[in-house]
């Protein structure tokens, strides 16, 4: 069986009753990073895998938003919902500096910040899959999403991000 939105607690009760649980679908994203404790640990250790969907924050981690200046006023459900996590994770002017670091990254890769988003997901030891939301006819990036597996962040990579990061505060739940 897959799950979606579990914790910890009630993921372990219910492999405890024997219900042969396989993943669980969590927001799991660069800005939402909830599930990379306690939930990953359990998962890791009990064959459960995540199925990672948030993971460009509605669109927010792309080059679309870089640079830009903060929006007064978000109509579409879903970037009302990532924007909270901005403001959650310390707003703006931290979001921008994520989205600089990733963007830097992506130049060395030749790939797109959205690419390098995923890329970070998808290589977190509990994380299966991760799900990229597409509107049909509106913005399908099929071709960027399939350069996700063109290539692997180095240490140098990973550095920057983390210290991108650091500067984020956790999504609180």
């Amino acid at each position: 069986l897959g799950l979606t939105n579990f914790d910890t607690d009630h993921l372990r009760l219910l492999k405890a009753c024997g219900v042969p649980i396989v993943s669980n679908q969590v927001c799991f994203s660069l800005l939402d990073r909830r599930a990379a404790g306690p939930l990953s640990d359990y998962c890791l250790a009990s064959d459960v895998r995540i199925l990672a969907f948030g993971t460009l924050a509605g669109g927010f981690l792309s080059e679309r938003w870089l640079g830009q200046p903060e929006p007064a006023e978000i109509t579409d459900w879903s970037k009302m919902k990532y924007k909270r996590f901005i403001d959650a994770a310390g707003g703006w002017e931290a979001f921008q500096n994520l989205l600089g670091v990733l963007a830097a990254v992506a130049r060395r890769h030749q790939v797109t910040l959205s690419s390098v988003a995923t890329r970070w997901v998808l290589d977190h030891p509990a994380v299966a899959a991760a799900i990229i939301g597409a509107r049909l006819g509106e913005n399908q990036h099929r071709a960027d999403n399939v350069r996700v597996f063109s290539f692997a962040l180095d240490a140098t990579d990973r550095r920057q991000i983390d210290g991108a990061l650091a500067g984020l505060s956790p999504v609180a739940g």
